[in-house]
Order: C-alpha cells, then structure tokens, then sequence
C-alpha cells in the first residue's frame, strides 16, 4: 500500500529521473525538498530510514555524488 508521502516522494523521484538540468521541482513537503537537496548535495540526511528504495534512487543520480570525477 502506497501512503500519500511516499506518492510525494515518488513524483520527487521522477521529476529527478526524467528532467534535465536546471531542475527546479516544488513540493509543498519542505522535509522531502530538504533531504532531496541534502542527498544531491552529497551531505548526509536522516530522512533515509523511510522509503529506502526510493531515497536510493535518488542517490543513483550522477549529480548525487559531487566528488565522483567523470
């Protein structure tokens, strides 16, 4: 069963997958923002121990890891 945060999160996922850059994606979840921003950043965040797989998705993403050189 899907909660309405998790179907939050999961638009969150999709704009990240299917846009390009700039991205700018509005939610009116601050805390999914926030953690999203953090993720991508490369800092970490503690909003990782709901939803693990798609928070895992998230961090899949190329920009999701600043240090990585191409």
């Amino acid at each position: 069963a899907h909660t309405s945060p998790r179907a939050e999160l999961l638009a969150i996922v999709i704009a990240i997958e299917q846009a390009r850059w700039p991205r700018h994606i509005y939610s009116d979840n601050l805390g999914y923002v926030v953690a999203t921003q953090r993720i991508l950043a490369g800092v970490p965040t503690n909003a990782l121990k709901d939803n693990v797989g798609l928070w895992a998705r998230i961090k899949s993403q190329p920009e999701a890891h600043p240090n990585h050189l191409d």
